[in-house]
């Protein structure tokens, strides 16, 4: 999450990451109708923007813009619906709450450049970059109890944005631990595939009882649970633990995603995934240590990028039983990321 404030300090712009999960297992369903998850999320450098500025005529205006390669049809709602507009609303409440006097308007730009739908977390991230955008706008001291509240009212991945860099996230995603920064010359690499498909979480999840489980089998034989961060951390770099139980769930009920991933698995990449439900997948490039080093991988990341645009074959009709929406109109994105940092110490 990056904040930055205009000359005037009257509006504050924010930059907010999406997510990739390198590991996702799924546990039982909880009393609440949701899934008991375990996952390691991990922030990258793909953004959606935003710009608040407080004004005086009351009210909450929310305007939705398309940003570079994007299409006005491709965007959420500006309506009371969206998590921005809900997350603003929450911080008013909470503000109002703890004795502190927000200005009576509120004028909220966002830009959209992270898919939707593609298991990224741009909504969960523009709700966080919310809660934490008005904090710093209205001089707000909340304390992370409201916020990680806030948080979970809004949805599962929100509470993982307003920490960031790589966090093992379970409950329903809403229980946040994050796990101790490496040497921050050491950074990974992905080329993302985003197809013109909006998946549905609900949908995924409902058919997750028809895979076996041995078709989705562990990359390392050690859950999670039998790790400490630092084992974590060297079972990544030596490309081990990805994983997601939700993949081969996904390629039944999106043929298309299981031919771009084997396309994609042709590529110089140490492991290709689905992440989250879906639907976009991304490809671990090796990343050796050392500035130099790095800049050569993201020199290869872009050769591997650019071949991609020209091979995924996105207007493709989908053969078999596909469900969900899809535009056959509307390109499918490549984009070259790295992990981020973590952006604000946090508690479990």
């Amino acid at each position: 999450m990056q904040f930055h404030w205009n000359e005037d300090r009257r509006r504050l712009s924010v930059k907010a990451p999406a997510k990739i999960n390198l590991y996702l297992e799924i546990h039982g369903r909880r009393p609440d109708g949701y899934h008991e998850i375990d996952t390691l999320m991990q922030a990258v450098s793909l953004y959606d923007e935003l710009e608040f500025r407080s004004e005086d005529e009351p009210g909450t205006r929310l305007e939705v813009k398309a940003g570079e390669g994007f299409n006005d049809d491709e965007l959420p709602s500006a309506d009371s619906d969206n998590l921005v507009f809900r997350a603003a609303e929450a911080i008013r409440r909470e503000a109002l709450r703890a004795g502190a006097s927000p200005a009576p308007g509120l004028h909220i730009v966002l830009r959209k450049c992270i898919p939707m739908g593609a298991g990224l977390g741009g909504g969960s991230s523009d709700a966080a970059a919310t809660l934490l955008g008005l904090c710093r706008l209205w001089d707000l001291e909340l304390s992370d109890a409201i916020l990680e509240s806030c948080a979970a009212e809004l949805g599962s991945d929100v509470a993982f944005f307003l920490y960031g860099g790589l966090a093992r996230c379970q409950g329903r995603g809403e229980v946040v631990f994050g796990l101790p920064e490496s040497n921050l010359s050491e950074r990974f690499y992905y080329v993302l595939a985003a197809p013109p498909v909006h998946v549905s979480t609900s949908l995924i999840y409902k058919d997750l009882g028809g895979v076996p489980v041995a078709e989705n089998r562990l990359t390392t034989p050690e859950p999670l649970a039998t790790m400490n961060f630092k084992s974590i951390r060297a079972a990544l770099r030596n490309g081990q633990l990805l994983h997601n139980r939700l993949q081969n769930v996904a390629f039944r009920c999106f043929p298309e995603l299981e031919h771009i991933y084997q396309l994609m698995k042709t590529e110089a990449f140490r492991e290709v995934q689905l992440t989250g439900s879906g639907a976009a997948l991304f490809g671990v490039v090796e990343s050796p240590s050392g500035t130099v080093a790095c800049e050569g991988v993201a020199a290869t990341c872009e050769g591997i990028a650019e071949r991609l645009r020209h091979r995924l074959s996105w207007i493709e009709k989908s053969k078999g039983d596909v469900r969900g929406d899809r535009d056959d109109e509307r390109q499918g994105k490549v984009f070259v990321v790295s992990d981020l940092p973590a952006w604000s110490s946090r508690r479990a």
